[in-house]
């Protein structure tokens, strides 16, 4: 007798543990079972792309099979960075620029830079802190920029100590400016 068994189609996102994989059997009679196996060359850390389901006929005397292989499409995961933000001083050099990356799998490292426009005498203010993502062909990335914030510089002006005779036009004030 002629039937048919056709693999489903499967997807899954890079990571995750393969899906069960499945077919539907078409034709059989009394209850009869088909004997065949399904399997796939995708595994857990497989990257993003699209993996064949192959079905294996096994010896099924009553039957005539046509077997239909299927696909197991694997799709990027979602993972964030987050820029962190950063506060310094006018004058002193930029802080070390960081970020948070959270959602990635298998020890891997997302692919993104980090800048600011800010330079060491940027006046006070707030300045960009901006990612720019590279290549993550597994990974389906959120960014979120975040500020580098230059506060004021604390300085401290002392007057010297004048002295002059009575009738004498002041002397020239001067001071000592201490902290630049």
């Amino acid at each position: 007798k002629a039937v048919t068994v056709i693999a489903d189609a499967k997807e899954k996102t890079y990571g995750a543990d393969n899906p069960a994989l499945t077919a539907v059997v078409d034709g059989t009679v009394n209850n009869d079972g088909l004997n065949y196996e399904l399997a796939t060359t995708a595994v857990q850390f497989s990257g993003v792309g699209s993996y064949p389901i192959a079905i294996t006929l096994n010896e099924n005397l009553n039957y005539r099979v046509t077997a239909t292989d299927a696909e197991l499409s694997v799709g990027q995961k979602a993972v964030t960075v987050i820029a962190d933000a950063k506060e310094k001083t006018y004058g002193a050099d930029n802080p070390a620029l960081t970020a948070v990356v959270d959602g990635t799998v298998n020890n891997d490292g997302l692919n993104y830079e980090l800048a600011t426009t800010a330079v060491q005498f940027s006046g006070v203010g707030s300045y960009p802190i901006a990612i720019t993502l590279n290549e993550n062909l597994n990974y389906r990335v959120t960014a979120t920029d975040a500020e580098l914030s230059v506060g004021q510089k604390a300085v401290t002006v002392i007057a010297d100590a004048q002295a002059k005779t009575y009738g004498d036009d002041n002397p020239a004030l001067t001071a000592v400016v201490k902290g630049t």
